[in-house]
């Protein structure tokens, strides 16, 4: 009988994908027939899991859209550069090793492909990427294999579920980043601790924790709960004795050969971001519990409902099961939510002031495990005849409401990724081919340090020992250490002399455009005169100006007839440089440069070329620079071509040089 329902069921949901226009579940509708074969004829349940995992992983590759690497990435892609090289991590060859990769098992993975150079270094992390993504997709369905039962007409759908809702994992996949693999180095951990084989869970406790120091509260509830669910047996002294040994020898000696490796080679165990992170970036806001804002906001209150509505019905099972005295569902059926509020606490504790996608991966992960097995359990049990039906449901269900969603939510990511990363990658090839490569760089950035090929200083700390040595201290860090260029997503603080022997050379602004920083790009130059920089304000802007602040400073602009006024404040302001942003034709800016009395003294016309949406770097912005005459005092600047229009500028700002400093 299984074989018509599965059939029958994949059709009603085929047909359910065709109605809301979903042509991308074609595909996971095929998978899903596969699933049924391979259930039915393979007698091999282990083979069966290996190519539906394998397939699934293909399947991904195949069809999720391509997007650059994000610059968390590119930051291990220049330590992958320096394994080609043969030099073992290292983010500067000169420097020798650091642990800038937070996950040393993925930097060990793909660092290893990279070194043998079979593979190039983007490569070996697409490759690395991959592996992690099938042994996620292989542990999560036998985790829910020995949950549900092998032949469990509920498992493959609510796989499919549980796999394809996880949009921030999917996300990450192809970011460049440790997530797929310690993600499945986390699922194998509950495997076998569900199975409750010692030996390989305590073997995958101790590769987790070494895999990335945030499974550490993982490994503890699990390490307690284990203990806990064979304490019974632990009375017997020579069952203690084995227990106390499998865990030792396992567990806890594969941890102390990581501490002395790890000390002799970085210095410590902690991973160098963790240590500047720790130490000395800011943190996020004071709230009670700052990774759970987000659930407060208006448009995310049905979200919140159904979290304290499933924390409620977690809470009634447990107590079901704490008084049917069924210890053995009560350690392994509900472990998942307290491991998730461990996680989180760690998280508190740590409290970084980004919110990076990749945080949020592991505690929604096992939070969708927790509900699809509480589903399973007190749902499709009870109707058990109607299993598939129930799973043909949900994928129906994820169908017609989340999938496009998720497609709208990809979307946006994938535009932005390129959007961004790609401008960050053109500032790297411009500093490469503007510089000699005896040349050093400061910067906080991935792409543009992996790009530019230089000796970078690392400013934000995270690989750079000298900049935690400094305390973050940017003007500490260019005295001593004097770099020929500096890449910034704001202006450079002009508070000493070192910093004014930098000229402003470009400036980027996609990221601009999107309401954030702008990207400045100095070099050194003791022989020019001393500068300085700033952003006009919204108070120095009149006409019909419509004003948005950015997060970095300055504001964009929008008018058909924007005024730049105050300027004559600024003594010795010598060019005033802003983006435009690019439309889809051509346009002819007029700018007329008056006193305060209203006289023109010049007259400009400036060429934006028209959008190019096949090009990110310089197909949305462009940088426009415009040299100033003595007693300008507005500057007002308006469309001519073709027929008028709005204009949008971003981050006016004004440069200064300062004649009467000249640096030495």
């Amino acid at each position: 009988m299984i074989v018509p329902a599965l059939l029958l069921g994949a059709g009603v949901a085929f047909l359910a994908s065709l109605i809301v226009g979903v042509r991308a579940l074609v595909l996971m509708w095929l998978l899903l027939f596969y699933a049924a074969w391979l259930m039915v004829v393979v007698r091999r349940p282990r083979l069966a899991e290996v190519l539906l995992s394998l397939t699934a992983a293909i399947f991904f590759f195949a069809v999720w859209p391509d997007a650059p690497l994000g610059d968390d990435g590119a930051i291990i892609l220049k330590y992958l550069d320096n394994f080609a090289r043969g030099s073992f991590y290292c983010y500067n060859i000169a420097d020798g090793p650091i642990f800038g990769i937070s996950s040393f098992v993925h930097g060990i993975v793909a660092g290893g492909f990279a070194f043998t150079r079979i593979l190039t270094p983007v490569h070996s992390l697409y490759v690395a990427a991959f592996i992690g993504l099938m042994l996620a997709c292989y542990f999560s369905l036998r985790l829910l294999s020995l949950h549900l039962g092998e032949r469990d007409a509920f498992l493959f759908p609510a796989w499919a579920a549980l796999m394809l809702t996880a949009d921030l994992f999917l996300i990450n996949v192809k970011s460049g980043m440790e997530t797929p693999i310690h993600l499945a180095i986390l699922l194998a951990c509950f495997f076998f601790y569900t199975r409750n084989d010692n030996k390989r869970f305590f073997l995958l406790a101790a590769l987790a924790i070494i895999s990335k120091l945030d499974a550490t509260p993982v490994v503890g509830v699990l390490v307690l709960a284990h203990a806990a669910r064979n304490f019974p047996d632990l009375k017997e002294r020579a069952t203690r004795r084995d227990f106390i040994m499998q865990a030792a020898l396992y567990g806890l000696a594969p941890l102390l050969v990581w501490v002395g490796f790890s000390t002799i080679v970085f210095g410590s165990p902690l991973p160098q971001t963790a240590f500047a992170k720790l130490k000395f970036h800011q943190s996020a806001s004071a709230h009670w519990f700052p990774f759970l804002e987000s659930l407060f906001k208006a448009e995310n209150r049905l979200f919140l409902a159904g979290v304290i509505v499933g924390v409620i019905a977690y809470g009634v099972a447990v107590v079901r099961q704490v008084r049917r005295k069924d210890h053995a569902k009560l350690f392994t059926l509900f472990v998942f939510l307290p491991v998730v509020c461990a996680y989180l606490l760690l998280y508190y504790i740590y409290n970084p002031g980004e919110r990076m996608g990749w945080y949020y991966v592991v505690p929604l992960f096992l939070t969708a495990v927790q509900a699809i097995l509480l589903f399973h359990e007190f749902i499709v049990k009870r109707f058990h005849r109607l299993a598939f039906l129930f799973g043909v449901l949900v994928l129906a269900a994820y169908s017609i409401f989340y999938f496009p969603r998720l497609q709208r939510f990809v979307q946006r990511h994938t535009f932005n990724t390129h959007l961004i990363e790609e401008e960050r990658m053109a500032i790297g090839d411009w500093v490469k081919n503007h510089s000699q490569p005896s040349d050093t760089l400061l910067t906080g950035f991935g792409h543009v340090a992996q790009r530019a090929g230089l000796y970078t200083i690392d400013y934000s700390g995270l690989n750079s020992k000298i900049a935690t040595d400094l305390g973050l201290d940017i003007s500490a860090i260019i005295r001593r250490c004097s770099p020929q260029w500096i890449v910034m997503d704001t202006l450079l603080s002009r508070t000493d002399a070192a910093a004014s022997r930098y000229r402003l050379r470009r400036s980027f602004f996609n990221l601009a455009l999107l309401g954030r920083h702008t990207w400045r790009v100095y070099e050194r130059d003791v022989h020019a005169t001393a500068t300085s920089e700033r952003s006009l304000s919204g108070d120095m802007i009149g006409g019909d100006a419509q004003l948005s602040p950015l997060k970095g400073g300055g504001v964009a602009v929008e008018g058909t007839r924007i005024a730049l006024t105050r300027l004559s404040q600024f003594a010795d302001a010598d060019t005033i440089v802003f983006g435009c942003t690019k439309l889809s034709s051509e346009q002819l800016l007029v700018l007329h440069a008056c006193t305060t009395k209203g006289d023109t003294i010049d007259v400009r016309r400036v060429s934006v070329e028209m959008q190019e949406p096949n090009s990110f770097v310089e197909g949305y912005t462009q940088e426009c620079r415009i040299p100033l005459t003595s007693g300008v005092d507005v500057l007002y600047v308006e469309v001519v071509h073709p027929q008028g229009g709005r204009v949008q500028i971003l981050n006016p700002t004004i440069i200064c040089e300062h004649g009467a400093a000249r640096i030495p």
